[in-house]
Order: C-alpha cells, then sequence, then structure tokens
C-alpha cells in the first residue's frame, strides 16, 4: 500500500470544518483544489488548496466583486448552490446557480483570484457540473421534464454540449432519472470517464438524513447508463436518525498522481441531537472492483476524527470574514487595529451589518470589546428567524422568530461568549442552550456562523476579535 492510502486511512475527519456544503475537488498535477457553496454569504463560493487531501488552506473566493453577483432580497438559503470546479487547458472553471439571481452561470480563472465577471447559461434547473473532452464541453444539470418547475419528485440528469462563451446548450439529452423508484431529487450530477466508462456521480434523497451518493455507468457519454449493483455507495440513512453523523452525500471524485481515486463529500455532526455547523466537507477513499466503484470499502460508513488541535481566529488577520446578502463594503472597515461598523438595520433584515465567520467545533470561544452598549456585539446566526446576540446591555434570544431578552448584570464593554457541550455562557454567566441554532432545528441550508454585529444608530468600534475552536 502507497503512503497515501495509509495516510488518508487516518485522515482528519471533516477535511473542511465548519459550514463547507457541496464540496468540488478538481487536481492539477500534484496541487488540489476544492470549492464550496456560500449561499447568500459575501464574498461567495470558497477555495482552498492542499498537497496531500489532508490539510487544506483558504485560498481565495471565486465571487469577491459587487458587480459579478446580486444576493439581495433572499434569505440567507438562498443564494449559491452547488458549484463544480475544474481545470482545462491552464484554466479554472466554476459553474454554479444562483437561485435567487440570474440562474446558472459560469466563471473562469487563470490564477484562482481573479475571476471574471459571469457568463450566465441558457439553462434551466440547478447543480451544474462540468465535462470536458478533446475540443467539446459539455454540461451536466439537472431539471424537471418539459419545462415543468422542478418539485424534487420527477427531476432528470441532463447532458448537453456547452458553448461557454455565448453560455448556450445544444443537444440537450436527459441520460438519468433515478436509481430508487420514486426517489427525489437527484441532483449534484458529475461525469468522469474513467478507463473503458463514462461514470455517472450524483446525489439521491435530499440533502437530509436520507442523502446518499449513487453511481451509473456506460461505454457512451450520453449512455444509455446501468445502474450500480450495490447503489448507493454511501449513505448513512440506514443507520437511523439520531447517529451523530448525518446527511451524508454530494461526492466529487479526484485521482492522485498514482492513479488513485478519492470522493470528497458532505456531512453534519450532530451532538444533543443538533448541527449547529450544518454540512461540512469530508474526505473518502474509493477503490474500483470489477470496475464499480466502492466507499469506505470494509467499512461503509464515515466516521469523524478530529486533530485534537485548538486555533485561534484573530479579525484582523483573517481573511474569510463574511458579511450577508449584500456586496456593499463601504460600512465597514478596519484601522488601526480597530473594525469599525457602521450603524446598520435589524440582524434579520436584508444586508444586515455583521461581519462573521464560520462556526469550525460545537465548543469554542468568541471575544472582543466594543465601545457601543446598547446595539453592537457578538452575534451567533444561524438565520433570519434563528440567532442569538450579546451586547453590554442584555442577551437577545430569536428563536422560530420569538424574541427573548435577559438584561446583563455585568455592564462590561469586553464581551465573551464561551460555548461547551453546547451551552453558551456569556462572560461566566446566564446559561442559555445554543442547539436551536442546528441547520436542523433553524431550517435551510447553512451552518451557524459567529462574529460582530450593528444594528444601531450610531457607529460602533471593535477591537481584539478572536475566536477559539477545538477542532
Amino acid at each position: 500500500m502507497n503512503q497515501r492510502k495509509e495516510r488518508v486511512d487516518s485522515v482528519f475527519n471533516p477535511i473542511i470544518p465548519g459550514f463547507s456544503p457541496d464540496p468540488s475537488i478538481c487536481r492539477v498535477v500534484n496541487d488540489y483544489y476544492l470549492c464550496n457553496s456560500s449561499f447568500s454569504y459575501f464574498p461567495g463560493l470558497p477555495i482552498y488548496h492542499s498537497t496531500d487531501l489532508i490539510h487544506w488552506e483558504f485560498l481565495s473566493f471565486a465571487i469577491n466583486r459587487s458587480e459579478q453577483m446580486d444576493f439581495s432580497g433572499g434569505d440567507t438559503s438562498r443564494g449559491l448552490f452547488a458549484p463544480t470546479l475544474r481545470y482545462h487547458n491552464g484554466t479554472f472553471y466554476i459553474v454554479c446557480t444562483n437561485i435567487s439571481h440570474g440562474g446558472n452561470f459560469l466563471i473562469y480563472s487563470s490564477n484562482l483570484k481573479e475571476w471574471s465577471d459571469p457568463v450566465w447559461l441558457e439553462a434551466d434547473g440547478i447543480d451544474p457540473s462540468l465535462y470536458f473532452e478533446k475540443d467539446k464541453v459539455y454540461y451536466c444539470g439537472t431539471h424537471a421534464p418539459n419545462g415543468a418547475e422542478m418539485d424534487g419528485l420527477n427531476n432528470r440528469i441532463f447532458l448537453a454540449e456547452l458553448d461557454i462563451k455565448t453560455g448556450n446548450l445544444s443537444n440537450s439529452t436527459d441520460i438519468w432519472q433515478a436509481v430508487m423508484r420514486g426517489a427525489v431529487w437527484p441532483e449534484g450530477p458529475h461525469i468522469y470517464r474513467i478507463k473503458d466508462y463514462y461514470y455517472l456521480l450524483y446525489a439521491e434523497g435530499g440533502t437530509s438524513t436520507e442523502h446518499a451518493v449513487m453511481v451509473a455507468r456506460s461505454h457512451e457519454l450520453f449512455g444509455p447508463y446501468e445502474n450500480c449493483p450495490h447503489n448507493p455507495i454511501l449513505t448513512h440513512r440506514h443507520l437511523g436518525p439520531h447517529f451523530p453523523l448525518r446527511n451524508v452525500g454530494h461526492g466529487d471524485l479526484v485521482d492522485d498522481s498514482t492513479e488513485n481515486w478519492w470522493m470528497v463529500c458532505l456531512a453534519s455532526r450532530f451532538r444533543e441531537n443538533a448541527d449547529n455547523m450544518g454540512r461540512e466537507t469530508f474526505l473518502v477513499k474509493i477503490e474500483f472492483i470489477s470496475g464499480w466503484p466502492y466507499a469506505c470499502l470494509g467499512k461503509g460508513m464515515l466516521s469523524e476524527q478530529t486533530r485534537g488541535e485548538r486555533i485561534i481566529v484573530d479579525f484582523n488577520k483573517s481573511s474569510e470574514l463574511l458579511q450577508l446578502k449584500t456586496t456593499n463594503q463601504e460600512w465597514w472597515s478596519l484601522k488601526d487595529d480597530k473594525w469599525i461598523l457602521d450603524g446598520g438595520t435589524e440582524v434579520g433584515s436584508d444586508g444586515p451589518h455583521l461581519l462573521v465567520i464560520r462556526q469550525q467545533s460545537f465548543d469554542f470561544e468568541l471575544e472582543a470589546s466594543v465601545n457601543v452598549s446598547s446595539d453592537a456585539g457578538l452575534i451567533l446566526y444561524q438565520n433570519e428567524e434563528n440567532y442569538l446576540t450579546y451586547t453590554e446591555r442584555e442577551i437577545e434570544i430569536v428563536k422560530a422568530a420569538r424574541v427573548e431578552k435577559i438584561l446583563s448584570s455585568s455592564r462590561n464593554p469586553f464581551l465573551r461568549i464561551n460555548v461547551k457541550n453546547q451551552i453558551a455562557t456569556f462572560n461566566g454567566e446566564n446559561p442559555i442552550n445554543i442547539s436551536f441554532l442546528g441547520s436542523t432545528q433553524a431550517g435551510g441550508f447553512v451552518g451557524t456562523m459567529i462574529g460582530i454585529f450593528n444594528r444601531g444608530d450610531a457607529r460602533a468600534i471593535f477591537c481584539n476579535i478572536k475566536a477559539q475552536f477545538d477542532i
């Protein structure tokens, strides 16, 4: 067994901890690049880099300019769905769906930092993918038959030729429906050529506990495709609704330089039956036997293996700060190690003034000092109807749109939230269970984000903003 196989056997999973759903991966020589969905957060479509598939570093955002994309008017779980990242002849491509504005689009880059404006595609449906063969580009996506609205029950996977300059599709053909009779939401399709076959890898069952990875193969690109006899090749649906690792699905394959194959996929970790980080990125070993892929051979399931490390994120040095539902960046600035946030609207409104990062472990600390006592402070944010704010004056708990307030007794401009075993304390006081911030409990497709906010009239000045995670 080669060294890489031995190392991946003991891989730390998830490889991207915290909100990192719908992973797509590609290899360029000995470098690997991975992209995730970002929904209504900006900058969007984060890209990570690795040289060994195990250790990953944030590299850039593909959507990083206001003129590229519009996120206004939708809720947190709208925006950018399920990107596919590919490399061909010196250029990186991402094809993706903006479910709120414009539909399917393609962007490209030669260096992964400077990305083009979108080429909007004449394609219906969601979850597009690209396949390159010789001098042709093929688009693989999902849609409802005969131009109907997608409802998850009768969706088809289709393949078409794509003109990447104009966005026009031609020779569109439905190539697959689903493995299971009556299955819902066949989605996230990808096409690969591996030895004698074309393989269609996709998800089925919806992105919750019934989620699964399916595969079919064909000798011809446009089919007919035959069903893998041991589908699904990966799922946790049979492990029940209380297993601590659920929602496994939405895979993408990559090979290494020694022709070994791996799959990235999403899964959700649960504690106290809550999945606060949402869907995260995991790595799976793939073995081909008799021309069919097997995931986690001999085990048949994913397992969590954390690093046992503590990391500190300093907001002054982080390149992963996000804002929500707005591409306007004129309301915040960093000067002399102080973050200045102009006054904003209510947290649940369109374009609230908050700067956040992904919650990366169940147990964590978040702290900062702020000069405004009433309307600016720390935030744990899941969606418009489920979040928690902490100011010098009070703790506000918004749970299923119902508001509860707890007055603070300390009146301290230094704010610290400490979370352990799903219990948050606020400068050591007022313990609150934050399981309601789990994606399953709150609904939607995102994970909890943590950071700072300002919803008052006055400008707020923050300093010493740090987060600490046990990964």
